[in-house]
């Protein structure tokens, strides 16, 4: 997870425990280290074209574009961080 201040409020913390998962705080600064990072860079360029071309509301320009992100960009995404991140644990430069 990010380390803006809601993911790190004790009742995320608290939320995510509960459910059974573990969490980790990833370093500032590395967006290569978080998927969704990535997503967000690709859906925000569909966007902002979308804006260019035509009008309409923002909540349907988000859904019009995430359908258009193939799953195999998340696919690719997820792997890439999970790279950089065994990088990271090995002591290598990202």
């Amino acid at each position: 997870m990010g380390n803006e201040p809601i993911h790190t409020a004790k009742s995320i913390r608290e939320m995510i425990k509960e459910r059974g998962y573990n969490y980790l705080y990833l370093p500032y600064y590395s967006p290569e280290l978080n998927p969704i990072e990535q997503f967000w860079s690709i859906l925000e360029s569909a966007i902002k074209r979308e804006f260019v071309l035509k009008k309409g509301s923002i909540s349907a320009k988000v859904k019009e574009s995430t359908k258009n992100i193939p799953q195999s960009a998340l696919d690719r995404f997820a792997h890439y961080s999970v790279e950089r991140f065994d990088g990271c644990l090995l002591e290598r430069p990202i």
